[in-house]
């Protein structure tokens, strides 16, 4: 008996639940993580306003006066920018919507002088 006590180590008991809760742990982060690259809507909203807040900087940078509409390198957004002007003043509107161009995703707008 006194040789059991005198013994170090881990019994196989404590070896499977560390492995159970190992397991866990690992299975729930995947799934949190599965979930948020997963979830195609975030992704595509951060490359629209990525898009966006490009094509106002190039607005206010360039002083641009022309309307302009593309696709990005993916296919999947489309942007689109209209110049309006009242006197001295321009609005630039610059529209992300879906690649069918029927569901707007955001819409950013900025005023400057040319």
């Amino acid at each position: 008996m006194d040789k059991l006590k005198n013994q170090k180590g881990y019994i196989i008991l404590e070896a499977l639940v560390g492995i159970i809760i190992l397991g866990l742990v690992v299975t729930f982060s995947v799934m949190f993580f599965n979930q948020i690259f997963a979830n195609s809507k975030i992704l595509l909203k951060s490359d629209a306003l990525l898009l966006a807040k490009q094509e106002i900087d190039t607005s206010i940078n360039f002083r641009t006066t022309t309307d302009t509409s593309y696709f990005n390198q993916k296919g999947n957004l489309k942007v689109i920018r209209n110049i309006k002007a009242e006197s001295n003043i321009y609005k630039a509107v610059v529209t992300v919507a879906s690649d069918s161009g029927k569901k707007e995703i955001l819409s950013l707008s900025v005023l400057y002088i040319k």
